[in-house]
């Protein structure tokens, strides 16, 4: 996934923790850093553990899979995508 990711090189990137095939986690391990852009990651598992690993993955923001996290993502979104702009030249 990280190839196609380093690829395409999508302005936002948002993932679940868990997936159908394996966790959001490890298909992000990186992408901060061949994208410059930090990744989301939404979850209900959120425990310290899964935090630190987030961190330690580039990911700078975890959203609670509640109402309340949910409200929070256009405001991350738009932080994300300020990363992005305030890393790019003029």
């Amino acid at each position: 996934m990280i190839d196609v990711l380093a690829e395409k090189r999508p302005d936002l990137l948002i993932l679940d923790y868990l997936l159908p095939d394996g966790r959001g986690l490890d298909a992000v391990r990186g992408y901060a850093e061949i994208a410059n852009r930090p990744p989301v990651l939404v979850t209900s598992h959120a425990d310290e553990c899964i935090v630190a690993e987030a961190a330690q993955a580039g990911i700078t923001d975890l959203v609670p899979k509640s109402i309340a996290g949910f409200e929070r993502l256009p405001a991350l979104a738009q932080k994300a995508l300020g990363a992005v702009s305030e890393g790019q030249p003029d």
